[in-house]
């Protein structure tokens, strides 16, 4: 009888392989998770507040021979900062109103969950490596319509929470971001119009710099959410924040975080 034995080689080698390259993938995929588990939990914070403090600096530096439309754009990318703060931290638990305006039926996750938020916010900061250096009219009120898209998203999401949770006691629209929303960012945006008034700013640089501040917000928010959004996301929020007080509004959430 007649054996092939290059065959059987042939086989056992494509075989080896089969299990090695299935051995390898299974290998990255453990890895991936743990290494994405830590950059979703503290380290996006410590190069978003490093970016922070280059911007902060940088508009320091600068002030004393700036015209006040690169001044103000700089203090922009200072107040994100603070923005961000109240969003993750003090209280935290932006994503769960996010998340509920949004219709989600697991708030901790979908569609916003501590991937595609760290993603939005580190984008929109590095927006400030770019933006400060240029200044200029167009950036300024691309800042202004950023600022105003902040104002309106947290008025909204604060009437929205306020409805669902004003049978559980909650008596006014703040969620997390609305104090920095209301506080800083309105009054950045009414001082940048005034200025861009004030300056005699034409038409055309009005809608340029409103299209280019819709174009941030896609880049910074629409973009990351559509590309990594995942019902079953293994980065989801581990504290609800200022929600932990409404425990009704935490929707589908499983808090803490079991990995």
């Amino acid at each position: 009888m007649f054996i092939d034995v290059k065959n059987i080689i042939k086989v056992d080698i494509s075989s080896y392989r089969s299990e090695r390259n299935e051995c390898c993938e299974n290998e990255a995929s453990r890895r991936e998770p743990v290494m994405l588990q830590a950059w979703t939990h503290k380290g996006w914070a410590y190069v978003f507040y490093a970016l922070s403090a280059v911007n902060t600096v940088i508009t320091c530096a600068g002030w004393g021979g700036w015209d006040w439309d690169r001044r103000l754009i700089g203090v922009a990318f200072i107040i994100l900062a603070v923005h961000v703060s109240e969003e993750w931290y003090f209280p935290g638990g932006f994503h769960v109103q996010y998340n509920t305006m949004r219709g989600s039926s697991r708030v901790d996750r979908y569609p916003m969950d501590r991937l595609t938020d760290s993603t939005t916010v580190l984008v929109a900061m590095a927006l400030g490596l770019v933006f400060i250096p240029l200044g200029g009219g167009i950036i300024m009120i691309a800042i202004m319509a950023f600022a105003l898209f902040e104002v309106i998203g947290h008025t909204l999401m604060g009437i929205r929470m306020y409805r669902d949770l004003a049978i559980h006691g909650k008596k006014t629209i703040y969620g997390p971001g609305t104090t920095s929303a209301y506080g800083l960012y309105l009054p950045l945006a009414i001082i940048i119009a005034c200025y861009a008034v004030h300056t005699g700013m034409g038409v055309g640089e009005w809608i340029l710099g409103i299209l280019c501040g819709l174009a941030c917000v896609a880049a910074a928010v629409i973009i990351p959410e559509l590309a990594m959004r995942n019902e079953n996301s293994l980065y989801p929020y581990t504290d609800p924040g200022y929600y932990r007080r409404y425990p009704e509004a935490l929707r589908g959430a499983a808090y803490p975080l079991n990995s």
